[in-house]
């Protein structure tokens, strides 16, 4: 591909990785979308992510304040799904609820003209999200040292694209890694990780009980303990649309609980969650107007909780501090610092009625950002 040619890429790595593979060099690279993205919101993890489809749905970023031209320029990606993918059918012949998407080569083949269609609308949308995200950045001031040194698209072009370039020229060629390192890091990861979401699950456990068996890392569990998913944003501000208290959620059965008339335990259990907080508020909602629950989102009903505090197990759940070498008695926790007035305690504090209740609160929301953390840990810089 011509080096006076300037490419612009969403997810550069893996699209320059499988053109690599069948033989074709690139050059020319502009900039990827993905870390534009990044650079201009860095906590869309739980937002909708990355992926082309979400950011160019997301008004956010491709508004431009006139809704003639807003209607066109939001339309975003369809997904693969959407334009290809079928409903399996029953043995009666009805559709299963599950859809499922043919091998990439039948549908090149088979569904050629969508499959071109889809393809060049990749392509456009990728242009318009980089004309949008440039524009953001440019009115964005890139600070070094409490001076301006330009903007944050600047910032991109003097420092991302290079390390973009180089990172990608890095997994084409691989490095070495010490594969034993990596696999004790990512055991102790796992251990860190149980730590804190069996924290979170405690705690949450005491307003609702089947919160001990709930799965952390789901948003909509998450956001029906903390908000019982009413807080969808209306029409009007601070209006909400109402849903039910509580919901039934299908969770894996870990415990082996064997349901009344089972031979066998079941693979997967119902839990009931609902509510557990009438006061807690937050000013910030996703793309869908659901509460975000973004790591910044988060940190205000957490704010500072050290570390040392966030790994301790308190008095309601078992007497210890977790360490490397096991539950630490109490005696010894003045070795370590768990000195409460080393806190800033965040909006939960108040909601759940302050003292032990609001410092508990804290911790344990505190603990769940901490398992989010050691999930990107783990995801991408030790498995990858």
């Amino acid at each position: 591909m011509g080096r006076k040619m300037c490419l612009v890429w969403h997810n550069y790595s893996f699209d320059s990785h499988i053109i690599g593979n069948n033989g074709i060099k690139l050059a020319g690279f502009l900039v990827d979308t993905m870390h534009l993205a990044r650079l201009f919101d860095s906590s869309r993890t739980t937002d909708g992510g990355y992926s082309l489809e979400a950011l160019t749905s997301d008004p956010k970023i491709m508004s431009q304040g006139n809704s003639d031209d807003d209607v066109e320029l939001i339309s975003g990606k369809m997904s693969m799904k959407s334009i290809f993918g079928k409903k399996k059918l029953k043995k009666d012949g009805t559709e299963e609820k599950i859809i499922t998407l043919p091998p990439v080569d039948v549908l090149q083949r088979e569904e050629r003209r969508s499959w071109i269609r889809y393809s060049a609308l990749d392509a456009v949308n990728t242009l318009k999200l980089f004309n949008r995200l440039k524009e953001k950045l440019m009115h964005v001031p890139w600070f070094l040292k409490d001076s301006i040194q330009g903007t944050m698209y600047n910032f991109y072009e003097k420092c991302w694209r290079p390390f973009g370039v180089l990172l990608v020229k890095m997994e084409s060629e691989g490095i070495l890694v010490d594969k034993v390192h990596l696999s004790k890091i990512e055991k102790l990861a796992v251990g860190d990780k149980q730590i804190v979401a069996d924290k979170f699950r405690r705690w949450a456990s005491k307003y609702c009980e089947d919160a001990k068996y709930m799965n952390v890392g789901s948003n909509t569990q998450i956001r029906q303990l903390l908000f019982d998913d009413t807080s969808r944003r209306g029409r009007i501000e601070m209006n909400f649309e109402l849903k039910p208290l509580s919901k039934l959620f299908k969770v894996l059965n870990t415990e082996k609980i064997f349901e009344e008339g089972k031979k066998a335990p079941l693979k997967y259990r119902t839990i009931h969650l609902h509510k557990i907080c009438e006061g807690l508020q937050t000013d910030m909602y996703t793309a869908s107007r659901f509460p975000s629950l973004s790591a910044d989102a988060l940190k205000v009903f957490a704010r500072n909780i050290p570390s040392n505090q966030i790994y301790w197990i308190d008095n309601a759940c078992s007497d210890g501090y977790v360490t490397e070498e096991g539950i630490m008695d109490d005696h010894k926790l003045s070795d370590i610092g768990t000195d409460y007035e080393d806190c800033s305690y965040g909006t939960a504090f108040e909601a759940f009625g302050g003292g032990n209740k609001g410092r508990e609160a804290c911790e344990a929301i505190a603990a769940l950002c901490e398992t989010s953390a050691i999930d990107s840990l783990i995801t991408n810089f030790i498995i990858h």
